[in-house]
């Protein structure tokens, strides 16, 4: 994180595009800000605009503006966008991976020649605005697939800076913490809690899929639960997704159909060291989907304690609920026998099924 910072003072006083990569939560628009006032441009304005969280026409309108009339419902004066709103200063878009074709186009036109034009307006506006853009997708990837301009890509890649994620700079864990927390304390109004050992080496041995910012909500929420002024694991409370999941490679629910009995068994094998009985899904009708990490089971012993049940030696088992499937016989794949002479005399009103005369 340090030589990010290095390259970020480096390259925050030219006046060009800056392009900030990074995860979800890990201060781009920290950063973007940052660069912002350490250039010349730091006593003008920033704006901020994210791509992805406004409709096509209505982030079009936002950026560029409109002119008088220019659709119903608009202003008769029209409308300023963020762009002369900023003038001379900095443009931050965010999101710009999700930036609309049209968007794109006319953004590279004013990257090209600093023009543009409002929208619904036939005028001519030229502006002299530094331009950062955030993303959270590698937009080289998304070239390469055709979802964004390659000269949109270039014009903005002038500069750049890639954030890496907190569980990738876990060296400087600690006193962000305790920035966090004295930062929490004066925003609750409690005494500044200590962070115990044991509660540092919990946060440090996360994943921290929210990086940064959930690391200061989690902090927040902790010292909301302190009591004695000493943070202890006990507050941390952390969710568990967005680990390493192990069944990122188990087939999909079409291929799990199309594998046989014994097929679908090694690949249970493989995936799964479970010790809880789950022996309902052993037998080959129950295959029909593929099987959750939380309700599976160890293959191996569920389906040998089928085969004991089948070749009657599993007599102690049989009345075991998870082997009752196995026991039973599958009755839609037996054909319907058709009712005796004496089981007509009995009802001769017909069948308890259907009620027709048998």
């Amino acid at each position: 994180m340090a030589a990010v910072v290095r390259e970020a003072r480096r390259m925050a006083p030219l006046d060009a595009p800056l392009l900030i990569e990074g995860e979800t939560g890990t201060g781009k628009e920290l950063l973007a800000r940052a660069c912002h006032l350490s250039s010349p441009r730091g006593q003008s304005p920033f704006m901020a605009l994210n791509c992805a969280g406004l409709p096509e026409s209505m982030a079009e309108t936002e950026l560029f503006g409109y002119g008088p009339g220019a659709f119903e419902g608009a202003r008769p004066e029209g409308k300023l966008g963020l762009l002369e709103l900023t003038a001379g200063g900095t443009l931050f878009l965010d999101g710009v991976g999700e930036m609309s074709p049209r968007l794109q186009a006319k953004l590279v036109r004013f990257l090209q020649d600093g023009g543009f034009r409002r929208v619904g307006s036939d005028e001519e506006v030229f502006l002299d605005v530094r331009v950062i853009c955030a993303t959270q997708q590698d937009l080289s990837e998304l070239c390469a697939r055709g979802e964004f301009r390659q000269d949109l890509y270039h014009r903005l890649n002038v500069l750049s800076l890639q954030i890496p994620p907190l569980r990738e700079c876990l060296d400087g864990l600690e006193p962000l913490a305790l920035h966090f927390i004295d930062q929490a304390s004066r925003q609750i109004g409690c005494p500044l809690p200590q962070l115990s050992p044991e509660a540092l080496e919990r946060l440090a041995g996360y994943h921290w899929p929210g990086n940064v910012r959930q690391l200061e909500n989690t902090l927040f929420q902790a010292l909301s639960l302190c009591e004695g002024g000493v943070i202890r694991p006990a507050h941390i409370r952390l969710p568990g997704y967005g680990a390493a999941q192990r069944w990122a490679t188990f087939p999909s629910t079409a291929a799990w159909r199309r594998f046989s009995g014994a097929s679908r068994r090694r690949c249970c094998r493989a995936s799964t060291r479970s010790t809880r009985a789950a022996a309902s899904w052993a037998s080959g009708s129950a295959f029909r989907t593929p099987p959750s990490p939380t309700s599976c089971a160890t293959t191996a012993s569920a389906a040998s304690s089928a085969r004991r049940v089948r070749s009657g030696e599993g007599s102690r088992l049989r009345g075991s609920n998870c082997l009752a499937a196995e026991q039973a016989p599958d009755r839609r794949s037996q054909p319907r026998a058709r009712p005796t002479v004496a089981a007509r005399a009995r009802n001769p009103r017909g069948c308890g099924e259907c009620r027709k005369p048998s």
